[in-house]
């Protein structure tokens, strides 16, 4: 703001060059969006730990297997978390 309590044009320039473009801002909103549930969150935090399976994640986040599935494919959905088979098993990795 200047001394007249106007807009300073340099200021809003400024601010403008640090927004994300378009695309990759449509991606973070989505990413962000997916976080929200406390659920999915937990999930995120756990796996910094360590790479977890679907079983052992359920029980890290109290959830059943089918609830923790789906909360999985949301986050999988937005690249939040990459997936790896191994056999009949799933890993999850940050």
């Amino acid at each position: 703001m200047n001394e007249h309590g106007g807009v300073e044009p340099g200021a809003v320039t400024a601010a403008r060059a640090e927004l994300l473009p378009a695309p990759i801002q449509k991606n973070a909103d989505k990413v962000l969006e997916s976080l929200c549930d406390p659920s999915r969150l937990r999930i995120v935090q756990a796996l910094r730990a360590t790479p977890l399976t679907v079983s052992e994640l359920s029980k890290v986040i109290a959830k059943t297997r089918a609830a923790t599935s789906q909360h999985l494919k949301v986050l999988r959905d937005v690249d939040a978390v990459p997936a790896e088979r191994h056999g009949h098993d799933v890993g999850y990795a940050p």
